[in-house]
């Protein structure tokens, strides 16, 4: 199968970060370093996550949504198990694509807490999602497709 469609340049994004740009509206990817980098990108599903970090970023994800207590309480454990899912099916693989249309260093989103925002739009699922040795930063994900080359 060829997916020469796709945009070379990819870009690892922990659990669930991803699941929440792909589910829940989050428009920013915060990152301690800038890019001059626009265009469109794949979003590849990071396959490291401890279990402290991921409750820790659901607790923000929740946070940033204003979910009231009771909304919360009640809908906390579906969230979580839905965004568990997707990590434990999606590790290590390319499953959507974005265009980054700007880097920022301040914006009014409550997503930006970072250093740098890459602001993402037009989020895309891609199918089947293609499994992929990540790496840091942004890299070409063709010579990285586990089995094969794209």
């Amino acid at each position: 199968m060829t997916f020469s469609h796709l945009p070379r340049k990819a870009l690892s994004i922990r659990q669930p970060w991803l699941h929440a740009i792909i589910n829940h509206g989050k428009t920013i990817e915060n990152r301690s370093w800038p890019t001059k980098i626009r265009g469109r990108i794949c979003l590849h599903a990071s396959l490291g996550m401890k279990s402290a970090e991921f409750d820790d970023a659901m607790d923000d994800i929740f946070e940033i949504l204003g979910k009231s207590s009771f909304e919360h309480t009640v809908s906390q454990q579906g969230m979580r198990r839905s965004a568990y899912d997707d990590y434990t099916r999606t590790k290590g693989k390319i499953i959507a694509t974005a265009d980054l249309v700007e880097c920022v260093s301040r914006h009014d989103s409550p997503w930006f807490f970072g250093s740098y925002g890459f602001v993402l739009a037009d989020v895309q699922l891609v199918e089947p999602n293609i499994p992929v040795v990540g790496k840091l930063g942004f890299f070409d994900w063709r010579a990285r497709v586990k089995g094969g080359v794209a």
